[in-house]
């Protein structure tokens, strides 16, 4: 359907697109240019701020089959975050979404935090409160 109206998509990956998964894990280590490494702080409502590492990794093309038999050729940004509390606290998180859109290492951590973080967060905590 967006293929069909020219639509933008962002969305998070699921776990059950384990063959796309397998695809970008093959690639991603032939790819050494698709690696943006991305830090900064981030000041909660608390008064000490968090210091954030991210690592953006991203395909372009990768070979997708459907349910129904349908052939896409997806692109993914995997997210690789790992965030350092006030006490030294680390927490490393995974996040990977595929898209349409073309990636390049100027937009690939804009639109991971503030396309595809942003409505996850959008989702999570808005809609559930």
């Amino acid at each position: 359907m967006c293929s069909l109206y020219d639509w933008k998509y962002l969305v998070l990956s699921e776990d059950d697109l384990s063959n796309l998964h397998r695809s970008f894990a093959a690639v991603i280590s032939h790819l050494p240019n698709q690696c943006k490494q991305v830090c900064c702080s981030e000041v909660n409502s608390q008064p000490r701020s968090e210091w954030i590492q991210q690592a953006c990794l991203w395909a372009e093309g990768l070979s997708y089959t459907d349910s129904q038999k349908r052939h896409h050729f997806l692109n993914q940004i995997e997210c690789q975050e790992t965030r350092t509390d006030p006490r030294g606290q680390v927490t490393a998180i995974r996040y990977k979404w595929i898209t349409n859109f073309s990636l390049t290492s100027r937009n690939v951590d804009r639109l991971a935090n503030q396309g595809g973080r942003l409505r996850w967060k959008i989702e999570n905590e808005g809609f559930n409160v």
